[in-house]
């Protein structure tokens, strides 16, 4: 079992210099570890981005540093300002000469392979942080200089506050107890976790493309959802405290679970959804003929808002539908529409399972037709009261 570190070819790395010999570059050293998170071979790759020359060494394990398909016989090489690719299959360490010198981290494992460990606390010219992988890394923010792009973390050890990166800070999802407030930040991607102890307001952030409020028990973030007129996700769960009527004609994925929010999403102009999942108390409403271009439809909602106007468009060849509402549902005359407009659609759904119980009404003879060339002509099974 082998640990392979691959650097990229010298034509990729400009300005790079040679890598013999080693020259001696002074700076704060740290280190980096692999670790096992599985059996058999794996993989793990690990990118840094340096602004000068560093150097790496390999120690413990059975590795080596391996340049485009040219494995290299020493443990030690240098770097120039570009980046380095690692990919293990075993623990080892990976000794760095002077980390103030990366500014770019990204760590992907894919099966069984190596977790990476280790603090960041003095890696402080860091902009760029996407660590979402098997990982014991810790870092406390306040020691970063500010100036953070990126900040994408699933380790529980990150601490400190965001509101250095004010200026700077565009993508933010950690999962761990992270202070501060969003209010002037020009977020573009947005993920809060419960762990999170954030405040401020996301109202008029038109910077926003995504945003997720996941589990919001330990943050406070309020403001209206009708301001954020550029969002294409858009995913809401569990006692969150945004207001507000969303109505976007933009948003391409909608995800609401359980929210409990005073917050209405309005499908009626929702036109662009290709996914949508709905579950639980939530304040969902309109008419679900004006999203019947979805190819992932579910939900199981008590909102007893939605309705369903006949002829409202041609149903998609859907990869995904439910729609088992719980408490009111859809009338008799509805459910009927839906299977007739579906049967009718250019792309009528194929082999497919189109659920309609729930509270909704009994299907009638007036969709016979529809039913028997969905579920005969086109193999679907449908399920209705």
């Amino acid at each position: 079992m082998n640990t392979v570190f691959k650097i990229l070819p010298e034509s990729n790395r400009t300005g790079a210099p040679a890598l013999y010999p080693v020259r001696n570059v002074y700076g704060i050293r740290d280190s980096l570890g692999l670790y096992a998170t599985g059996t058999g071979l794996g993989t793990t790759i690990l990118y840094l981005y340096c602004i000068e020359s560093i150097v790496l060494k390999i120690s413990g394990g059975n590795c080596q540093f391996k340049i485009g398909n040219t494995y290299l016989s020493s443990m030690r090489c240098e770097i120039g300002a570009n980046n380095i690719t690692l990919v293990g299959y075993t623990a080892s360490t990976l000794e760095i000469s002077d980390v103030t010198k990366i500014t770019h981290i990204q760590h992907v494992t894919v099966t069984n392979g190596p977790g990476i460990s280790g603090s960041l606390n003095n890696w402080k010219a860091l902009t760029f942080i996407n660590i979402y992988s098997s990982n014991a890394i810790s870092l406390n923010l306040d020691n970063l200089s500010p100036g953070v792009i990126y900040l994408r973390m699933s380790s529980t050890s990150v601490s400190g506050s965001i509101t250095r990166f004010i200026d700077t800070l565009q993508y933010l999802q950690v999962n761990s107890a992270i202070t501060g407030s969003i209010n002037g930040f020009n977020l573009i991607y947005f993920v809060s976790h419960i762990s999170n102890q954030i405040t401020g307001s996301i109202s008029n952030m038109n910077t926003l493309l995504q945003l997720t409020l996941v589990y919001n028990g330990g943050n406070n973030i309020t403001g209206d959802i009708s301001t954020l007129t550029n969002i294409t996700t858009l995913t809401l769960t569990a006692n969150t405290s945004v207001t507000g009527i969303y109505t976007s004609s933009i948003c391409t994925y909608l995800y609401y679970s359980s929210s409990n929010s005073v917050a209405i999403v309005d499908v009626s102009l929702m036109t662009g959804l290709s996914y949508l999942y709905a579950y639980g108390n939530t304040n969902l409403t309109g008419n679900l003929g004006a999203i019947c271009g979805a190819a992932y439809f579910n939900t199981n909602s008590n909102s007893g808002g939605f309705y369903y106007i006949a002829g409202s468009g041609n149903w998609k060849n859907l990869n995904f539908s439910y729609f088992t509402p719980v408490g009111v549902g859809l009338t008799s005359t509805e459910v009927d529409n839906i299977l007739i407009d579906m049967a009718a659609s250019v792309t009528t759904p194929t082999n497919k399972i189109i659920e309609l119980r729930g509270a909704n009404g009994a299907r009638t003879v007036a969709s016979d037709a529809a039913y028997t060339h969905l579920t005969v002509t086109h193999g679907c099974t449908v399920n209705t009261n």
